[in-house]
């Protein structure tokens, strides 16, 4: 049993990771809803530094170069791209 939102979230990372390792994405997807909806109860989200996520959604990299900020930020998408 969790004694703190912190081990929740933990917990529920844990649980997202074995979904995705065992090919059950809709579980993975409503694991992380709920580590988000905890992180926005305790007021604890914060946006992700992964270009390819946002709000643990991943988007694909034409919507990943409109979130990004800087020239500098997609010169990082570009080389992500070029080294998959």
């Amino acid at each position: 049993m969790a004694r703190s939102d912190a081990e929740r979230r933990t917990a529920l990372f844990a649980l997202t990771v074995v979904d995705v390792d065992s090919g059950k994405w809709d579980a993975a997807l409503a694991d992380v809803d709920k580590q988000y909806a905890l992180g926005e109860k305790t007021g604890d989200v914060a946006p992700s530094d992964d270009p390819f996520v946002d709000n643990g959604r991943f988007v694909s990299p034409a919507e990943a170069r409109k979130l990004l900020a800087s020239p500098a930020e997609r010169l990082f998408l570009d080389a992500a791209l070029a080294t998959r």
